[in-house]
């Protein structure tokens, strides 16, 4: 099943287009009506072909020397370990740009009997996308696609 998720921008846009849509607004400036489709195209465009739902991340837990992959659902955390990782974002250039995608992760240390403690926050890209700490290694892979 798709979920698509609108943000703000796009339902602005999608008020302006009922209101342009309207017959009305046809009769008196066919014109804009054309412009309108391509304005609401694009921003369509824009915040679903490269959606992304979450990440792919691989831990290398260092006490047992096992390499895990993780399918990271965005806002939802995830455990690794002590770890507690959430993707807030992930992004994906276009095909025609150079390739390169980047998260942003905010990763938790969380152990038995203490508050939870931020270990990283902030982006990570795939080109460049580890993280270390004592017990366990995490690597940025890409994102993860809507299926």
């Amino acid at each position: 099943m798709k979920v698509l998720f609108l943000d703000k921008n796009v339902l602005k846009v999608l008020e302006l287009f009922k209101f342009y849509f309207s017959s009305l607004a046809w009769a008196k400036a066919p014109q804009r009506y054309l412009l309108w489709i391509a304005t609401f195209v694009f921003v369509l465009y824009e915040n679903f072909a490269f959606a992304q739902a979450g990440a792919i991340l691989q831990g290398l837990d260092k006490v047992t020397a096992r390499i895990f992959t993780i399918e990271a659902t965005q806002d939802k955390p995830v455990k690794f370990g002590a770890l507690e990782i959430i993707v807030r974002s992930c992004n994906k250039t276009p095909p025609e740009e150079p390739p390169e995608s980047t998260a942003f992760l905010e990763i938790y240390n969380v152990r038995l009997g203490e508050e939870r403690i931020r270990a990283f926050s902030g982006w990570m890209f795939a080109s460049s996308p580890a993280l270390s700490d004592g017990t366990s290694s995490l690597r940025y892979l890409g994102c993860r696609l809507y299926e």
